[in-house]
């Protein structure tokens, strides 16, 4: 995992500012002075923005189906039961992209077991700052995929990423306006709270590249004044074989490369 410093997406005090605001935030975004970690490693070498996905009307149905995952929290065997995201990599502001083949495919997941209660606290740090976030429950698992046929670097195993909120006590998230452009769209939109702690986990026994790559991704409210971008239908293929999906125009979530460490502290 590797680590550099980069000018922060400027913070907007709330939802109407960043409407008001984000075509000078977008200017602005890389001319800010303080500076925050960005992180990147083989398993996530980029931001991806992930947007509601369904299997393709008319299309071999997904087939659920149990699997062996282990993270750093434990291993359990958890149900991948429906196909949920689909994960583009995705320039933020002008950064740029290191790997346009690096997509996620991510499965609604249900087990019958927890690993721990209650689940750990983390201290994560990305590209928008550092927070303590509580781990709520697990509820998805997210694949390397090749999309559109297209081969992908990423390799085995995955993320299982947790429902996760900011511990109570510790310094809240302030809303962040950016531009956003992947191979769907590029869209103006406001990244407005934590919803996800996703951490690398081995599925079936196949280890993920890098052991302790995470993703920490937020939910994002649109702020362009332009039309929907249509659905688009795309073509899949994880460790769970070949699959039709339909991306629907509304993006979902906005997950950054993160660096996980236990908070420090009592």
């Amino acid at each position: 995992m590797s680590f550099e410093r980069l000018h922060p997406i400027r913070r907007l005090p709330s939802h109407r500012a960043a409407r008001t605001l984000a075509p000078l935030v977008t200017a602005m975004a890389l001319m800010a002075t303080a500076a925050s970690v960005t992180v990147s490693s083989a398993a996530a070498p980029d931001p991806t923005k992930c947007y509601q996905t369904r299997v393709t009307s008319g299309t071999a149905a997904f087939q659920a189906r149990s699997v062996l995952v282990a993270d750093r929290i434990g291993a359990v065997t958890t149900d991948a039961r429906t196909v949920r995201t689909l994960c583009n990599p995705v320039d933020v502001s002008g950064q740029g992209i290191v790997d346009r083949s690096a997509h996620l495919l991510c499965y609604g997941t249900l087990e019958a077991r927890q690993l721990t209660r209650p689940l750990p606290d983390y201290q994560v740090t990305d590209q928008l700052g550092s927070l303590t976030l509580s781990l709520v429950k697990p509820e998805r698992l997210c694949l390397p995929a090749e999309k559109n046929g297209a081969p992908s670097a990423l390799g085995g195993g995955g993320f299982r990423c947790y429902k996760a909120r900011v511990k109570g006590g510790t310094p809240a998230f302030a809303p962040v306006s950016v531009t956003l452009a992947d191979q769907l769209e590029s869209r103006p939109a406001s990244v407005t709270k934590p919803v996800l702690l996703c951490l690398a986990t081995s599925v079936d026994g196949v280890a993920a590249p890098d052991p302790d790559a995470a993703l920490a991704c937020y939910r994002l409210t649109d702020l362009s004044t332009d039309p929907p971008t249509p659905r688009r239908d795309v073509t899949t293929d994880d460790a769970f074989g070949p699959l039709a999906v339909t991306a629907r125009p509304r993006s979902t979530s906005l997950c950054f490369p993160a660096l996980v460490q236990p908070p420090s502290g009592p």
